[in-house]
């Protein structure tokens, strides 16, 4: 199986509308987003509430917080839609998910 196939086969679509939040700095999200259509942007809040860009996500590149995913803890930024996006949400809860997208990014290079 390929990864393409592999997110297939495990992803979950999201249609993302223009200013929604896919997950917030707090939150426990233990999802990789691979990002179909639009434009997203990662943030961090400052203490005192300043936001910080960590990144832009366009087609095709993929975002999560390894902290919860691997570690259940909060994610320590923000994941929000700057125009109506489309992407594919792969839970990494699950230990058998998170080996074969390994195994899979290894034969994928």
């Amino acid at each position: 199986m390929n990864l393409q196939q592999f997110i297939g086969a495990k992803g979950r679509h999201l249609e993302v509308p223009r200013g929604q939040h896919i997950f917030r700095q707090g939150d426990r999200d233990p999802s990789l987003y691979v990002v179909k259509s639009g434009l997203l942007k990662a943030y961090y809040l400052t203490e005192s509430g300043k936001e910080q860009v960590k990144s832009f996500l366009f087609p095709g590149e993929f975002i999560g917080s390894l902290a919860a995913a691997y570690a259940g803890d909060p994610c320590s930024f923000s994941l929000v839609s700057l125009q109506k996006s489309e992407a594919m949400a792969i839970p990494l809860a699950s230990q058998k998910i998170k080996a074969r997208l390994w195994q899979t990014r290894a034969a994928y290079r």
